[in-house]
């Protein structure tokens, strides 16, 4: 959010009040995507990790997990 004051408001110290949406989780799944009665299972690609490591040779490379996007967790 952008909030213009002036050099003088912000000397002052002036307060404002704002409003900022809430984000509410699903009453079904809490937000994991689950079905009811489920849970998310650890990704078996990067072990609950969230990224995984590419070696060739002297070189290493971490990246995102494909499989769970780099949630470390992935709904079945």
């Amino acid at each position: 959010y952008n909030m213009e004051i002036s050099l003088e408001e912000a000397f002052a110290g002036k307060t404002a009040q704002i409003r900022v949406p809430a984000s509410i989780s699903c009453s079904e799944c809490s937000g994991s995507g689950a079905k009811p009665g489920t849970q998310p299972a650890t990704c078996s690609m990067c072990n609950g990790h969230g990224k995984v490591r590419a070696t060739q040779g002297f070189f290493s490379i971490e990246r995102t997990c494909p499989q769970c996007q780099g949630r470390g967790q992935t709904i079945k």
